[in-house]
């Protein structure tokens, strides 16, 4: 791994995520709609383009601004010109002066919901919240109102202010960190409705975050994919897996010896990121807090199978 992110290390920044030839909006069905509200405001954000971000201080209080803002809710996304430098969440995106606060409580709930019935958790005051919560942007799409799927990003940028990723609770990561030397997005707290649990709705989940990569210009994305504990041996799954390359990173804390004895159920979001080119660690972590085995993935774009690259 050393080797692969030294060799990616000379390659042009031209890899970067917003080069890459991304639909210019977000396509929703019909009452649906994909809302960012930033953990530290509990604003719902919409993208600025290179352009706004050099004015928006001066037009943010402008009515039709806001009314321009408004629509962009829909997420009809700007051309950005193409740049290799990292920019922050807070030049990327815009306050709305409107209040996230109660629909981040509801994508808080929905976590708490997936994560009860299919791991088991069980989250002081009845609500799935960390730390981590205010240092990211959150996805919420909404069908009608009503939250189906949510996810949280976590950027280079705010994670070296929190002082780490959230995956580093759980891996040691300096050995692929420390030698990469681009913009990396965390991906986190991954959920969709039992109702909506479709190939549709994860894709359209995917093509919110993947418009987030391309506003911060990102180059790869990472995260902690989980399964359930009762879904087979994660780690002997992992060692017969050749298809996928492999992490040579440590867990913090290892499977359990006495579980993990039949055959493995992928978790479609894992399934989906193996089939794009993602690497997976050598081991899996046991989550102390949602009791489960969580894999670490790695997609870098360089790494993402052609076939896959129109997601982008």
């Amino acid at each position: 791994m050393v080797e692969i992110i030294a060799q990616l290390s000379h390659q042009s920044a031209s890899h970067s995520f917003n080069d890459r030839h991304s639909p210019k909006s977000l396509l929703l069905p019909h009452g649906m709609v994909c809302r960012y509200v930033d953990g530290q405001t509990e604003a719902i954000l919409v993208p600025s383009s290179d352009n706004e971000v050099a004015h928006r201080d001066s037009v943010k209080d402008r009515s039709e601004d806001l009314l321009r803002r408004s629509q962009e809710l829909l997420l009809t996304s700007p051309n950005l010109a193409s740049a290799t430098a990292p920019v922050s969440m807070d030049q990327a995106f815009s306050a709305l002066r409107w209040d996230g606060s109660q629909l981040l409580h509801e994508a808080k709930r929905l976590r708490t919901h997936c994560f009860t019935s299919s791991f088991g958790a069980v989250f002081e005051g009845d609500l799935d919240s960390d730390e981590y919560d205010e240092a990211c942007l959150h996805i919420i799409l909404q069908d009608k109102g009503k939250v189906i799927a949510t996810a949280r990003v976590l950027d280079s940028q705010r994670a070296a202010l929190l002082g780490r990723f959230y995956s580093e609770n759980e891996f040691y990561l300096s050995p692929l960190l420390k030698h990469y030397p681009y913009q990396i997005l965390e991906v986190g707290r991954t959920c969709i409705h039992p109702e909506y649990r479709n190939g549709k709705v994860l894709r359209q989940l995917w093509q919110a975050i993947t418009h987030i990569a391309k506003y911060l210009k990102v180059n790869a994305f990472m995260g902690c994919c989980s399964i359930p504990i009762g879904a087979g041996d994660v780690d002997g799954w992992l060692r017969q897996l050749d298809r996928a390359p492999k992490l040579t990173i440590k867990p913090k804390y290892r499977l359990p010896a006495t579980l993990l004895s039949t055959d493995i159920a992928i978790p479609p979001l894992l399934s989906t990121y193996l089939k794009m080119g993602a690497s997976v660690s050598e081991q899996a972590c046991f989550d102390l807090d949602f009791h489960c085995a969580d894999v670490l993935v790695w997609l870098p774009f360089e790494q993402v199978n052609p076939r896959y690259q129109h997601l982008l």
